[in-house]
C-alpha cells in the first residue's frame, strides 16, 4: 500500500524535522509515528485513509509477530543483545 521506495525520502525529511524540532509524532504502541499532515504529500496522491491503512496497528496481528519470533531468539540465546530482548518484552507489553 506505501506509495514505494522513493518515497521514502518523505519520511526521512518527517524525522529531521522531527530532530531539529520542526515537526511533531504520535505515540503509538511500535513508537513515534507522524500523523498524515506532518509528511510532504505534493505529487503524489496519497490520501488520508490510505495513509491510515499503512499506520495502523492491530495488536493481536503485532502479538502473533513477537510470537512468531520466539525460536529466533532462542536460536540466538546468549549472543542476542539484552538490549534488544528488554525492547521486544516492551513491545508486548505495549501490545496488552
Amino acid at each position: 500500500v506505501w506509495p514505494g521506495f522513493g518515497d521514502n525520502m518523505r519520511v526521512l525529511k518527517w524525522i529531521v524535522e522531527r530532530c531539529e524540532g520542526r515537526a511533531h509524532a504520535r505515540e503509538t504502541a511500535l513508537g513515534w509515528v507522524p500523523d498524515f499532515t506532518d509528511l510532504e504529500w505534493k505529487g503524489l496522491a496519497f490520501s488520508p485513509e490510505q495513509f491510515q491503512a499503512v499506520t495502523s496497528i492491530e495488536a493481536e496481528d503485532w502479538k502473533a509477530e513477537l510470537a512468531a519470533h520466539d525460536e529466533l531468539f532462542k536460536m540466538l540465546g546468549g549472543s542476542l543483545p539484552r538490549e534488544l530482548q528488554l525492547r521486544r518484552e516492551l513491545l508486548g507489553l505495549n501490545l496488552s
